[in-house]
């Protein structure tokens, strides 16, 4: 995410790009950011909301161990609508007192408070909406910058 070194998202997405044209991992690159999933099967493909629910309420602490163990300052939360991945972090895991801030079909943010990790909870579009990759990275890049800036990191 070289947007937040203060490169241009459309700079940062052409490096992004070309490490994953040559077959590099995402995680083999993206170093400065942890990866955690409230549930995941692999292979289906599918998301079902309900189980999804089930396994953040049943697992909660742990989810919430977790993000202790990290420290983040920002989490994104990759998906939209009522059981979004960032909607059952606020139900089951990072309930304390927030305030939420919306914009026009882009993202979700909730802040907490300047002592608190994460400072900032972000609801962004899932990776497999139906926009480009650069637009989609872009978009990300904006929302992250938005955020650290309203929080102050």
């Amino acid at each position: 995410m070289g947007a937040l070194a203060g490169r241009s998202p459309e700079h940062g997405f052409t490096q992004f790009d070309a490490l994953i044209r040559k077959g590099h991992r995402a995680h083999e690159f993206l170093f400065p950011f942890g990866f955690m999933q409230i549930k995941k099967v692999g292979g289906s493909g599918e998301s079902k909301g309900d189980e999804i629910e089930a396994h953040a309420r049943k697992y909660s602490d742990v989810l919430r161990q977790q993000l202790v163990l990290y420290e983040p300052h920002v989490v994104i939360a990759c998906g939209l609508g009522d059981r979004s991945p960032a909607r059952l972090l606020r139900k089951h895991v990072l309930t304390r007192a927030a305030d939420e801030r919306s914009t026009v079909n882009e993202y979700t943010c909730w802040h907490y408070a300047e002592a608190a990790r994460p400072r900032a909870l972000l609801q962004f579009k899932h990776p497999s909406s139906r926009r480009s990759r650069s637009e989609l990275y872009c978009a990300l890049a904006a929302a992250v910058a938005d955020v650290v800036t309203e929080v102050g990191l």
